[in-house]
């Protein structure tokens, strides 16, 4: 088990939030726990890493100016790239978003955190997509 999980420490994670604080934080946590995290400040930004090919899973932040998490869901979904189109993705929402996640899972998400959140609890959904994804 211990390799698996050393495998996913390596992943490279791309944190796209509009909030500074909040993807600088999340930066933090997931560089802490061994993770490549990459920071996009808007939809456009997180778009042009995602076709870099090097991101092994996307935290969206749903509502961002511009293109929201949902946009770039639905463009990660319908890529002609398949490795683009069965990225991991894991929505970011706020707790009054609840149609929001609902359309996201209806779009392929393949889970969603609510804001506020806990160090852990961010990890460990991480961990768990992407032991789901390795699983199939």
């Amino acid at each position: 088990m211990h390799h698996l999980n050393k495998n996913y420490a390596e992943s490279r994670i791309l944190v796209a939030d509009d909030n500074e604080d909040i993807r600088e934080l999340i930066i933090f946590i997931l560089t802490d726990a061994g993770f490549h995290a990459i920071g996009a400040a808007d939809g456009e930004e997180a778009l042009v890493i995602l076709h870099s090919g090097l991101i092994d899973l996307a935290l969206l932040d749903v509502m961002m100016p511009g293109k929201s998490g949902l946009s770039i869901l639905k463009a990660i979904r319908n890529s002609p790239e398949s490795s683009l189109s069965a990225l991991p993705v894991i929505l970011i929402s706020a707790k009054s978003q609840g149609a929001d996640i609902d359309s996201g899972l209806a779009l392929g998400a393949n889970s969603y955190i609510i804001k506020p959140f806990k160090a852990p609890a961010l990890l460990s959904e991480i961990s768990s997509t992407l032991a789901s994804i390795g699983a199939r």
